[in-house]
């Protein structure tokens, strides 16, 4: 977990974040539809729980989740705030494009919330919080603006599944500390292998922006399952579930979903996580789920760290965010 940080250096932190998104928006193109079915699932949210409903995306960047739960989702209103005004800019054209009506775009700080308390039936955040400088004051933020009984979905950085691309980063920071074009150069040249990988997950179609939003961020943090469940503790949201699982025997359900065939494509250029979740789901398939879970049961010490031990291991970066859901208690 990363140290506590003045309000000073948090400013400086999201000028530069901020700026760097604004040139390089991450991602320009992103396949949405292709993971959500299965993520959802998996994390327990159930479609009854956004369609028709005002959702919210702390963090949208170029706003491509924000445009499928507005059209796949059937959000009554899909609203997104980010402060980089090179992603908003993306994310006002994809919405012109697509004629999509019930998405709004608001340039907006995620640590200070310019919506009443309880204004959402359901707020998520997708990989944006540990780029903050404050990542549980932006969950904290998130569930304040959600309505009791909304459910909350937030993914970051994992420490372990992180790992393999937080030690490369420390090296080429040490090579160019304060040039973050540099740093891609260095990052593609020196790494070459890792970022085809990741960049092959990405169907090579964002090359560019993967490199910045690899190498050249200026800031990120990594936290643990066990932190991220200490922020729903302490911010009175009940757990339902994660993507992955943070249990062994919830990846026997997971992998016994139909969705799992349009999310498997997500593991290209990761053939051993690949070769393992086709086994899983040839396994699982034995018994076949198709019904919702709204609860999952709440992840022990020891299970949720073979689990996370295991995204290293296996999937290597390709497990590098993980996401958890919860329901904000009255």
């Amino acid at each position: 977990m990363a140290e506590t940080i003045t309000p000073e250096q948090i400013k400086a932190i999201q000028e530069k974040n901020v700026g760097m998104y604004s040139k390089h928006p991450w991602p320009v193109n992103r396949r949405t539809a292709e993971e959500m079915g299965w993520r959802l699932k998996v994390l327990g949210i159930h479609p009854s729980e956004f369609q028709g409903k005002r959702t919210l995306e702390c963090g949208c960047g170029t706003g491509n989740y924000v445009i499928w739960y507005a059209m796949e989702g059937q959000a009554s209103e899909a609203v997104g705030v980010d402060l980089s005004d090179g992603s908003l800019a993306v994310a006002n054209r994809l919405k012109e494009e697509g004629k999509v009506e019930n998405a709004t775009f608001k340039k907006m700080d995620v640590l200070k919330l310019d919506f009443p308390d309880n204004s959402f039936d359901y707020s998520y955040s997708y990989g944006v919080f540990m780029i903050t400088g404050d990542s549980e004051g932006a969950y904290q933020e998130m569930v304040r603006v959600t309505k009791p009984g909304g459910t909350i979905t937030v993914s970051v950085y994992n420490t372990f599944g992180r790992w393999p691309v937080t030690i490369r980063q420390k090296i080429i920071k040490r090579m160019a500390p304060d040039d973050p074009d540099k740093r891609v150069q260095l990052g593609v040249k020196y790494f070459p292998g890792p970022f085809k990988k990741l960049d092959k997950r990405y169907y090579e179609i964002n090359s560019e922006q993967l490199a910045y939003d690899t190498y050249g961020i200026p800031y990120e943090e990594v936290h643990s399952a066990g932190n991220v469940l200490g922020w729903l503790k302490r911010a009175s949201v009940k757990y339902k579930g994660s993507f992955a699982p943070l249990r062994i025997r919830d990846y026997f359900y997971a992998f016994s979903l139909d969705e799992y065939k349009d999310f498997r494509s997500t593991f290209a250029g990761y053939p051993a996580a690949q070769k393992v979740s086709d086994l899983l789901y040839k396994i699982s398939r034995k018994e076949k789920q198709n019904e919702y879970k709204s609860q999952f049961p709440y992840p022990g010490p020891f299970s949720r760290g073979l689990c996370q031990l295991l995204w290293l291991l296996i999937g290597g970066s390709r497990f590098s965010c993980f996401t958890i859901s919860g329901v904000k208690q009255k």
